[in-house]
């Protein structure tokens, strides 16, 4: 997940479809670096990006947020449920 990836533009595109920028939608996946390959490197923008877009955001659509959103609040839900079940320290 990264700055206007798919994750992130489809969030936009559900919550403020207004506020996106859709011809400005454009991949900008990270080179492959096989020797860097499954490290986290502290990169700004400039370095990981061309266009201020990390990943594959020409995958995004608002029903993937949905989606997305949706195993959050249930996630959220279970997590809270389990805690209420839990006694309180005396």
């Amino acid at each position: 997940m990264g700055h206007a990836c798919e994750f992130e533009t489809s969030m936009m595109l559900a919550l403020r479809p207004e506020l996106v920028w859709r011809e400005e939608i454009r991949n900008d996946p990270s080179p492959t670096e096989p020797a860097l390959r499954g490290l986290y490197l502290a990169e700004d923008m400039h370095q990981r990006t061309k266009q201020g877009a990390v990943g594959y955001p020409e995958l995004a659509t608002a029903e993937k947020s949905r989606a997305f959103l949706q195993a959050a609040i249930d996630r959220t839900v279970e997590v809270i449920q389990a805690l209420l079940q839990r006694p309180l320290p005396k």
